[in-house]
């Protein structure tokens, strides 16, 4: 019988419940911890977007949060422009990255799906 894969979201919170939420201030270990709980193609995408969010910062500023225990959503807003400013990564998939990484480390929003996401000068910057 064929074990269970587990999800890449599965795992960031296995991390921060085996090893702490500071884990994630080390980026290198963070990932391999990741990699290590969420091996095989079906979480290579989510791998590569949290790598991506760890990379650019974005997760550093959820860590914030989380540390503060206020401004959730404010937090989690800067963290989805911070990760589509540093990436290529489409909205879409910018909001579904935080939101694991926000929910791992318990910083919550209301609604992350109605936040501006950044200003009509950053998004001509983009182009």
């Amino acid at each position: 019988m064929a074990k269970k894969e587990t999800t890449a979201a599965a795992a960031l919170e296995i991390i921060v419940s085996r090893y702490g939420i500071d884990t994630f201030r080390d980026r290198r270990r963070a990932f391999a911890l990741l990699t290590d709980l969420a091996p095989g193609d079906a979480n290579a995408k989510d791998r590569r977007r949290i790598r991506q969010a760890l990379d650019s910062g974005a997760a550093e500023i959820l860590l914030k949060a989380a540390g503060s225990g206020t401004g959730g959503e404010l937090h989690i807003n800067e963290s989805v422009s911070r990760l589509m400013e540093h990436t290529d990564m489409a909205e879409e998939f910018a909001k579904q990255t935080i939101q694991m990484l926000a929910n791992a480390f318990g910083v919550s929003a209301e609604d992350v799906s109605t936040c501006l996401l950044y200003t009509s000068d950053a998004a001509d910057d983009m182009q």
